[in-house]
């Protein structure tokens, strides 16, 4: 299994402590890459500032395609995550909605 991690800012300072904490839960055989973007804004507080980066995450996620078995936007707002499904035929996953849906199963 391969996944791509998506932060969806511009700056990398985040990409290495990312990687090593979604490690710590994902199974040996499991190949995380975890990228972000080359220019946007330093976090994503905004409605205005998810939309501002979604250009470019598609463009970064255009560049992977069929390099990954799955795709994680690591923004609890999940910037594009509905536009990254209509142009990739692997799970794309956002941890807003899937945080979501996994309570209402539990609650």
């Amino acid at each position: 299994m391969r996944i791509l991690v998506v932060n969806p800012v511009g700056t990398d300072i985040w990409d290495k402590k990312d990687e090593e904490y979604l490690r710590r839960f994902a199974r040996k055989d499991t190949s995380i890459n975890v990228l972000s973007l080359k220019e946007g804004p330093a976090s994503l507080e905004t409605f205005q500032s998810m939309m501002q980066v979604c250009p470019s995450i598609i463009e970064l996620v255009k560049k992977c395609e069929g390099k990954y078995d799955a795709i994680m936007v690591n923004c609890f707002g999940d910037p594009c995550v509905k536009a990254i499904r209509e142009i990739v035929n692997i799970p794309v996953l956002g941890p807003g909605e899937t945080s979501m849906l996994i309570a209402s199963l539990l609650g």
